[in-house]
């Protein structure tokens, strides 16, 4: 028979799974908005730096002159690394390069194709193969005296982008990885707590000792009934029903007032140990009333009711067999002497 796994074991193992669970759509949403916040935060900068470098003179006129400026060329070197950017390009009508971080670039056709759109007068966002690899990059055109010169790429590598967003991730990776840590632990103290609750009992092995509960009730012919504190009925087994001439049910006086069906019970009743008399519906019965006790505390009463005749006959039923198998017995033996 394959063996189960302890209580406690199988309680961790459903909440760290939940915990486990937990963290890991927290974490791919968080990853997932991270990637998002830094894109938007950098494409604001993108806009930004293009709409300003569109109204520098120093471009107006470079790109107005159709020429190769070395002083802009550092200037957008310099530009680039402080704004964190990968590139910013200059180019004129015709799609020629003006500056650019490969010097060797400067002077050769622009890459992407979607710089058509910006000739004609037109800012985009877009994600484009160029001579640096996969990139974001925004495109905004220049503009002399409103007449374009010419129009300004600025771009972020989407590698680069990825590299931020992996650093934006890990400021809070590490509370995060103390957050799951400190769970598992909480975690392992509800499972701990659990399992004295349930006697270290098994969700299939409670489920068979309310089975085997159900089972025994069904079959004891004196009138069962389980309450609370306040006498409100929570159980009551076929027996009781029957008691009240209602077709054998169990349960079927659940939340009920027991006083309510037998007017004759007192609180006196309750602070009696041993069994008393009863009568109740024109006939005697034997009263017994246990009390549930857990940690010290009262929880409410088991209460049986015996009907005196039913019980006086089947005792006398139960004498009269002995006495048969005494005489029996006593004839055998005097048989065996002779």
């Amino acid at each position: 028979m394959k063996k189960k796994l302890s209580l406690w074991a199988f309680l961790s193992l459903i909440l760290v799974t939940m915990t486990i669970c937990i963290f890991s759509i927290f974490y791919y949403v968080t990853i997932h908005q991270s990637y998002r916040m830094v894109r938007v935060q950098e494409e604001k900068i993108l806009k930004n730096t293009g709409y300003a470098l569109s109204r520098n003179p120093q471009v107006i006129q470079t790109l107005k002159d159709n020429h190769y400026n070395q002083s802009l060329q550092k200037q957008m070197l310099f530009l680039s690394k402080k704004s964190n950017l990968d590139y910013i390009v200059l180019i004129n009508l015709k799609g020629i390069r003006f500056t650019h971080p490969d010097s060797t670039k400067i002077g050769k056709p622009f890459q992407g194709g979607d710089e058509q759109a910006v000739f004609k007068g037109k800012a985009i966002m877009s994600t484009a193969e160029g001579s640096l690899g996969k990139s974001l990059r925004y495109l905004i055109p220049v503009y002399d005296h409103q007449k374009q010169v010419g129009a300004i790429a600025v771009g972020l590598k989407l590698t680069t982008l990825g590299d931020l967003s992996q650093s934006s991730i890990k400021e809070f990776s590490k509370p995060l990885l103390i957050s799951i840590l400190i769970s598992l632990v909480v975690t392992s103290i509800i499972s701990y707590g659990l399992k004295k609750q349930l006697h270290n009992l098994h969700p299939s092995d409670i489920f068979q000792h309310l089975e085997e509960r159900n089972a025994t009730l069904d079959q004891i012919q004196a009138a069962v009934f389980v309450i609370d504190q306040r006498h409100i009925i929570k159980r009551n087994n076929p027996a009781a029903s029957l008691l009240f001439k209602k077709e054998g049910q169990r349960d079927l006086f659940s939340g009920k007032l027991l006083e309510s069906l037998i007017p004759q019970l007192k609180q006196d009743h309750f602070s009696k140990k041993t069994e008393q008399v009863l009568h109740f519906q024109g006939q005697d019965y034997l009263l017994s009333i246990s009390p549930i006790t857990v940690k010290t505390q009262n929880r409410g009463y088991v209460v049986f009711l015996r009907n005196v005749t039913e019980t006086l006959f089947t005792l006398g039923r139960f004498v009269k067999d002995i006495n048969k198998i005494s005489l029996t017995n006593l004839y055998l033996l005097c048989f065996s002497l002779d």
